[in-house]
């Protein structure tokens, strides 16, 4: 299949999942419903890393390399999480709901909207799938009512990703690393 296509496809079935958790809001279980995104995340992003490690022959778990893969790590972590900081996580995941959807169609690594010629193969897949189930996450948290569009949740988020931010540039200078291409050097 196309990029083009595989594109079409997930984005026709992306508003198709919008439609659905908006219609069917109110008879479901926002446990059960965080519980399946969960779960879809770690099947998605487990399976983008053994198709990277397949690809590499090496093993490379893509926590920090940019902010889409630190976030699918965090969804799989969120039934772990503290409340406090499960709250401000979520809020994250709310802010950037719309931002993985185009991250997801613009990417210059994978250009899924712009290649026209270019095949679909199995980790371009898994990383729409991945954006698209962290967009669509980000979404019911906000339409479910656990997370408000008000500037105290906007703040949280805020407050999360500068943290994150942070972590990173302090472990990048102890360790001489650069992830989320931030290299202090």
């Amino acid at each position: 299949m196309s990029m083009m296509g595989m594109t079409g496809l997930l984005i026709a079935v992306y508003f198709s999942l919008i439609i659905f958790v908006v219609a069917f809001l109110k008879e479901t279980n926002t446990k059960i419903v965080n519980l399946i995104f969960i779960i879809l995340n770690v099947i998605f992003f487990l399976g983008l890393n053994v198709v990277i490690f397949k690809q590499n022959n090496s093993f490379r778990f893509m926590v920090f390399e940019n902010i889409s893969p630190f976030t699918f790590t965090f969804i799989a972590l969120l039934p772990f999480m503290k409340d406090s900081v499960k709250q401000y996580f979520k809020n994250a995941i709310a802010f950037l709901c719309v931002g993985m959807i185009v991250a997801m169609m613009i990417t210059p690594q994978y250009a899924y909207l712009f290649s026209f010629r270019q095949e679909a193969s199995m980790d371009y897949l898994f990383d729409a799938l991945c954006h698209l189930n962290c967009s669509l996450f980000g979404i019911y948290l906000v339409v479910s009512g656990q997370v408000k569009l008000d500037s105290k949740s906007f703040i949280r988020a805020v407050i999360f990703m500068y943290v994150v931010i942070t972590s990173v540039v302090i472990l990048n200078f102890i360790f001489h690393t650069n992830n989320f291409g931030m290299c202090p050097y």
